[in-house]
Order: structure tokens, then C-alpha cells, then sequence
């Protein structure tokens, strides 16, 4: 089962982080280290204090602590009470300081890894093929973003955590065995016994785990179903179906969890009864036997305490680790699936030139090897020039547009602008000269401004204005009473498709690309919305190219050129 979630891709993954974040998990372990020790050398100090106190005198066993104890009683500290309390409360206080500083640090690292994580998955979104992207469940990468990345910061947080309490376990077992190694290895033996113990509770957890992961997923999926197609729903009548199936999501999830959650708190409640066992077990070892000295037994004891309590806790990191693991094995396959699924950019990066036309030259396509969309598709489009495009449903003129914008790449043929293959320009150079707009108009939730703007700072409100009247909304925005301010809610919903389609036109309009494609840009509108589209459309005849893409005629009666999409043809 372990190796089903430590892949290749996860390892992988885990790997690279851990480069990238090497000199924090090292400074970690540094003032761990220091704490353990500073706290040590209070604990070894109490043992001849608290000697002097019962008038039995303490002979150390072991070579460091006897060096120790001889540096205390050659100084002034041991015979002076104050001086003793006084440096017992500098060695806790610098404690204190690494332990803060220590979780300061594990604090800092998960923050930076959780902004990298965010950062670096929408921008591999971003630059991932469109064929692949359109193959994948928006829900599933939404449940990734929302819940996938927390659980994976706190996956390695708390494998930061363990390194953290391993290290001061190592201290307190070390200083432990220089008081006693016999009682040590007893405490020892039993916290072993208990953790091997323990592995089938840890499998079992990770089981259950992966199922909650994947039910968390689909639910994601189907909530963003519901909430994109929440108009066709109420209009069908549809909701007792829909609760039926919420129900049984819900079901499934609650049996897992309630597994997951009898499962999870068993080892922390069964460890306390094993230290309680272990105290006990150790005083009726030593009591009896010679040597006996209880100045050190309290202070092992409180070593104990300290070792049980890592112990414990790297228990639970364990159990924690145990159950994000299926996450972040999710996370870090996609992940590494989107970076090598990145868009292709040509090689030569040429500047975009368009003086003279666009050639589609015996292009051919099909999706994956399935049914040929285009074959022998050839055709060309002079610059500044109007083409229609006209077909029926289902015959490749969205794909059509898909293959000009560079969302997919030609399975045989090539297309040429001013006779040189267009892979060979730059993909960012070649998209900035191209507006498109679609039947479904795509607007942010934010002010008419941003989304005509696009967070480009380059164009100013004059040039988003004369963008607005080219579109011919600029009379209703200046209507509304924040102008440009005004909020157009998620994905424009307080303006009317007409609207939408119009502000999309004006944020084309604001960047004046060379050419632009309307891909069925006036199918849902009413008539006076498509004559407003079509008047933006008409000013631009001679000045820019233009592409549309259409199903009726009517759409298309005042080009220069009209083809006709038919079995893969013009």
C-alpha cells in the first residue's frame, strides 16, 4: 500500500521541495539541537542541587557528566543558591528563545510553501495544453487548490515537526543513558514495542484516508456541476434527483469519516496508560538495587516524561502523515502530470508580422487519434480582410479557432502567416495580436474596469472608455452610478448577455489586436445586441482582420468571404 502513494511522481515531488527548502529544515534542526541541549544542562544541574538538599551525595557514571559536575564545583555557582537558580533561568530562557525561534521557522516554511504551491499550480494551469486541460474534471482541480495544497503544506510541516521532536528525543535519550542506561533502555523498549504495535492502526488509517480523498474530489466536482448548471437545474425540476445523489455522496462520506475519526484518536489514548505502566515498571526495577540514588531517578523520571512526550508526538506526526499521504500522492502526480503537459512554444521564437495573409495549407486534425475532424484543409485569409466561417453543429469551427489561437496543433499540414509557419513565432507574441471572443462570454467577478483592463496597467481609463463606445455600452456604463467601478458580479450575472458580449468585445477592442475571432459571438443574443455586435464588428472592415464563425448565414451576409465547413473541407 506504501508503494502505491510513494511513486515516482511523489517522490519526486517530495524530493524537490526538500532541496528547495534545505537551509530552513537545517536551521530548524540547529536551534532544535540547541534547545535539547540547553535544556539538558538544566536537568544536570538539579542532580547535585537536589543531592545537596537530601544530604546523599551523587557520583556521576559517566565521563561527561563527572567533567560537568567538576566545572560546577570548581565555580561559584554550587555554593551559591541564587547564582544556581540564576543560571538554571538563563539555560530555560535561551530554551525558550530556540524553541520560539524553532517554531518561527517551521511557521515561516509552511507559509512560503503554501505560497509556492498556489503560485506554481495555476501557473502550470496556465501554461498547460488546452487538450489536455479540456480532458480534466474542473471540480477535481478546484478540491486541489481549496483542500489538496493545505493538507500538503501541513504533510510537510509536520515532516518538519518530526525531524523537530526526533532531534530532541535523540537529546533526552542520550542524557537519559549518561544518567542510566538500564532504566533508558526499559523506557525504550516498552515506547518500541508500543509504535510496531501501532502499524496496522497507521495502515488502516491511510486506507480510509484515500477514500475520504477521493470522495472529497468528486464531490468537488459535482458542487461545481450544480452550481455552473444551477439555472437548468431549477428550471427541470430537478431536485429531488439531485438530493438523492447529494445523499448519497453524503452517506458514503460520513461511513468513511466515522471510521477515520473511531480509528485516528486510539493511539494518543492508549499511550498515556503504557507511560503511566512504564514509571512503574522502572522505579520497581531500580528501587531495590544497590546504587540507588534518587536525585537522579527524578530527574530520569522527568526524562522520561520528556522522552514519552516525543514519543507521542511523533506517534501522532506518524498518524498525520499516514493520512495526508493519499493527498499529497494525488497532488503530486497532477502536478507533475501538468508540468510535463505544458503547451508547446516555438523554438525559434520569431516576432509577430502580419502584412499580407494567413494560409491554412493541407492542415489536417483529430483529437487523440479519434475521428478525423479536418483533412486537406486549405484555405487562405488576406489581412484586413472579413471571413465567414459557416457550417453545421459539430463540424470543426470552433476547432478551427482553436488551431489559429495555438490551443491545438495541426496532426498534419501547417499554417502560414506571410509565409512562415506560425509554430515558429513566439506563443506570447503571436496571442497578443489575437482577440477572441466565444459564444460564452467569460467576465471576473470585479469592476467593469478590471475586466476591460485585464490588470494590464498599461491601458489607461481614456483608452478603456474609447474601447467602450467602439463597443457600444460606453452610454450605459457612464449610466450606472460608479462608472467603471461598478462590480458586474460572477462572471457578469448583473449585466445581460448582450452586455457581457459587449464589454468582452471592448476588452478586445482595448488591446487592438491584428486579428479577431468571434466564434459564435452573437448566437444567444437578441436582435438589438446583434446589431450593436455587428456595427463593432463592421467598423473594423479594412482596418483588421476579422474571423467569424458562425452556424447561420445571416451572420455572415456582410463579409468579404464566406466558407463553408463541410466533412473536414472547405
Amino acid at each position: 500500500m506504501i508503494r502505491q502513494y510513494w511513486n515516482s511522481a511523489t517522490v519526486k515531488f517530495v524530493y524537490g521541495l526538500a532541496r528547495r527548502f534545505w537551509l530552513l529544515v537545517v536551521l530548524v534542526i540547529l536551534v532544535t539541537f540547541l534547545a535539547g541541549i540547553f535544556e539538558s544542562l538544566c536537568i544536570a544541574i538539579l542532580i547535585p542541587f537536589l543531592s545537596a538538599l537530601s544530604g546523599v551525595p551523587y557520583e556521576a557514571s559517566n565521563k561527561v557528566l563527572s567533567y560537568f559536575y567538576e566545572f560546577i564545583n570548581q565555580s561559584r555557582i554550587q555554593h551559591d543558591t541564587t547564582l544556581l537558580l540564576l543560571f538554571i533561568f538563563i539555560l530555560f530562557v535561551l530554551r525558550s528563545l530556540m524553541l520560539w525561534l524553532s517554531a518561527f521557522l517551521q511557521n515561516f516554511f509552511s507559509y512560503r510553501l503554501s505560497v509556492l504551491l498556489r503560485r506554481n499550480f495555476l501557473l502550470y494551469i496556465y501554461d498547460t495544453s488546452w487538450q489536455f486541460l479540456v480532458q480534466q474534471k474542473f471540480g477535481h482541480m478546484q478540491h486541489i487548490m481549496s483542500r489538496g495544497i493545505p493538507q500538503v503544506v501541513d504533510f510537510f510541516s509536520r515532516g518538519v515537526g518530526f525531524f523537530h521532536n526526533a532531534l530532541l528525543l535523540s537529546v533526552y535519550v542520550v542524557f537519559a543513558f549518561m544518567v542510566s542506561p538500564s532504566m533508558t533502555l526499559i523506557a525504550l523498549g516498552g515506547g518500541l514495542i508500543f509504535i510496531l504495535l501501532l502499524q496496522f492502526l497507521v495502515l488502516t488509517i491511510r486506507r480510509y484516508s484515500r477514500r475520504i480523498v477521493e470522495l472529497e474530489k468528486d464531490f468537488a466536482h459535482y458542487i461545481y456541476q450544480l452550481v455552473t448548471g444551477i439555472k437548468m437545474i431549477k428550471s427541470s425540476v430537478s431536485r429531488a434527483l439531485i438530493q438523492q445523489q447529494i445523499e448519497k455522496f453524503s452517506k458514503e462520506f460520513m461511513d468513511a469519516s466515522f471510521s477515520f475519526s473511531a480509528l485516528y484518536p486510539l493511539g494518543t489514548i492508549f499511550f498515556q496508560p503504557l507511560a503511566v505502566f512504564l514509571v512503574f515498571a522502572i522505579f520497581f526495577f531500580s528501587y531495590e538495587k544497590p546504587g540507588f540514588h534518587f536525585a537522579s531517578f527524578v530527574v530520569l523520571l522527568y526524562l522520561i516524561y520528556r522522552i514519552v512526550s516525543q514519543v507521542q508526538s511523533m506517534q501522532n506526526i506518524i498518524q498525520s502523515l499516514a493520512s495526508y499521504l493519499p493527498q499529497v500522492s494525488n497532488f503530486a502526480g497532477f502536478y507533475h502530470t501538468l508540468a510535463e503537459q505544458k503547451e508547446e512554444d516555438s523554438a525559434q521564437g520569431l516576432p509577430f508580422v502580419f502584412d499580407k495573409e494567413i494560409q491554412l495549407a493541407q492542415v489536417g486534425f483529430a483529437y487523440n487519434g479519434s475521428k478525423t475532424i479536418f483533412h486537406d484543409l486549405t484555405f487562405t485569409i488576406k489581412k484586413g480582410s472579413t471571413v465567414g466561417i459557416v457550417g453545421t453543429s459539430g463540424v470543426g469551427k470552433t476547432t478551427l479557432a482553436d488551431l489559429i489561437l495555438r490551443l491545438l496543433h495541426p496532426t498534419a499540414g501547417k499554417i502560414l502567416i506571410d509565409g512562415k509557419n506560425i509554430k515558429d513565432i513566439s506563443l506570447k507574441d503571436w496571442r497578443r495580436h489575437i482577440g477572441y471572443v466565444s459564444q460564452d462570454p467569460f467576465l471576473f467577478n470585479d469592476t467593469i474596469r478590471n475586466n476591460i483592463k485585464l490588470y494590464d496597467d498599461s491601458i489607461d481609463d481614456a483608452l478603456v472608455l474609447q474601447a467602450l463606445e467602439r463597443a457600444y455600452i460606453g452610454d450605459l456604463i457612464k449610466q450606472l452610478p460608479r462608472g467603471l467601478d461598478t462590480l458586474v458580479g460572477d462572471r457578469g450575472m448583473t449585466l445581460s448577455v448582450g452586455q457581457r458580449q459587449r464589454l468582452v468585445l471592448a476588452r478586445i477592442f482595448a488591446r487592438d489586436p491584428e486579428l479577431i475571432i468571434l466564434d459564435e459571438a452573437t448566437s444567444a443574443l437578441d436582435n438589438e445586441s446583434e446589431s450593436m455586435v455587428r456595427q463593432s464588428v463592421d467598423s473594423f472592415q479594412g482596418k483588421k482582420t476579422v474571423m467569424i464563425i458562425a452556424h447561420r448565414l445571416t451572420t455572415v451576409m456582410n463579409v468579404d468571404q464566406i466558407l463553408v465547413l463541410d466533412d473536414g473541407r472547405i
